[in-house]
């Protein structure tokens, strides 16, 4: 879990082998939510990514949220050609 200025955001290993990247975004009067999930067949192109191993993906997300977050997980993402499902929530 990452946190910057009332965003947090969390990398969770799914009991399908995916990845999702869950982040929530409280605002005084509203909150958003957004998720990407990225295919357990894709997972060796995030590891590589991250510069790490697929066993290593948490920690190494753990290590480099902050830049990635910072720079954004979907632009992140794309510029290393990881394909990921997305979804949104906005109360």
């Amino acid at each position: 879990m990452h946190g910057i200025d009332r965003l947090e955001v969390w990398l969770k290993r799914q009991p399908d082998g995916s990845i999702k990247i869950y982040g929530q975004h409280l605002y005084p009067d509203a909150e958003y939510e957004y998720w990407f999930v990225v295919a357990p067949t894709d997972l060796p192109l995030l590891a590589t990514a991250l510069g790490t191993t697929v066993d290593g993906v948490e920690l190494a997300w753990k290590t480099q949220s902050a830049t990635i977050i910072q720079h954004g997980e979907s632009r992140w993402l794309t510029e290393h050609e990881i394909p990921y499902d997305f979804g949104n929530w906005y109360s």
